[in-house]
């Protein structure tokens, strides 16, 4: 069937050609690491004074840190700032507070304990969660899709100068 569809040996060279490209993009689009991952983060509740037009209350009442990873230069201060918002809930939990609640793998740590609002930043929460998740896969898609596109781009060139060569030849 593909002997049909592909008579000349240029023809199957150049669906090689294409192949490998397609393949070559979408494994260095892989391997590339700006892009990070959802997991990668956790939320906080907090009491701010700043003024976040996503909130429902339009003050900052979630907040959003990233897990330290062992190779960046302050993981230290970066891992205190984590147990400090999340790992102080379970030394100084009195009965009846809520310590927090996880949504789509990631967390929210309850380090203000404000009576009555836990719902609301919960909400505010899983909003943020979804926003970030939809963010990270848009920038995903739009990642793959600049790396096959310039594999493509490439392939086309190829083609191009391919045409050009037996154009001159055939004028020869």
């Amino acid at each position: 069937m593909l002997s049909r569809a592909f008579k000349t040996k240029a023809q199957r060279s150049f669906a090689v050609i294409l192949v490998v490209l397609l393949a070559g993009a979408i494994g260095a689009a892989t391997k590339t690491e700006d892009l990070i991952e959802p997991t990668r983060w956790y939320f906080f509740t907090i009491y701010g004074s700043e003024i976040d037009i996503r909130s429902p209350t339009r003050r900052l009442i979630v907040g959003t840190d990233m897990y330290p990873v062992g190779s960046e230069h302050n993981y230290a201060e970066l891992r205190r700032r984590v147990q400090q918002r999340c790992e102080f809930e379970l030394h100084n939990a009195q009965p009846g507070t809520i310590l927090g609640s996880t949504y789509r793998g990631l967390r929210l740590c309850n380090t203000q304990d404000i009576p009555g609002e836990f719902a609301i930043r919960d909400r505010h929460f899983r909003t943020r969660v979804d926003a970030l998740y939809q963010k990270y896969y848009v920038e995903r898609v739009t990642h793959y899709s600049l790396y096959v596109g310039a594999a493509l781009a490439i392939w086309i060139a190829l083609l191009g100068c391919w045409f050009t060569i037996r154009w001159i030849s055939r004028g020869a």
